[in-house]
């Protein structure tokens, strides 16, 4: 059994309101909509990477292989925000990244 609980204040003078995300996330959670899964699908992802950078006394290097993965959620999240609080028109597809050479490693 799962049970998601969605902060938020209730009433008509609250709806649509950013404090009530809680509420919009679980009604669209509800609904299906695969947005607001990826949000959670996103925040494991930066819960874990918070857990590995806080290792005492350890050096990580981290290459994350789902990268896009992680950035696709949270424009998904992104984008329920937008129609939530009336944005307008979700942005249209990102254009890729240039690429690097293959082998080497960014600066920094």
């Amino acid at each position: 059994m799962l049970l998601l609980v969605g902060l938020g204040n209730p009433g008509t003078k609250y709806a649509g309101n950013r404090h009530n995300i809680g509420f919009m996330a679980v009604e669209a959670i509800a609904r299906g909509d695969i947005q607001a899964v990826n949000y959670f699908v996103a925040q494991k992802y930066v819960d874990a990477l918070k857990e590995i950078a806080s290792a005492p006394n350890q050096k990580v290097i981290m290459m994350p292989l789902e990268a896009s993965s992680v950035i696709g959620s949270l424009g998904g999240l992104a984008q329920i925000a937008g129609e939530a609080f009336g944005g307008g028109a979700p942005p249209g597809p990102l254009k890729p990244a240039p690429k690097g050479r293959a082998g080497t490693v960014p600066q920094v």
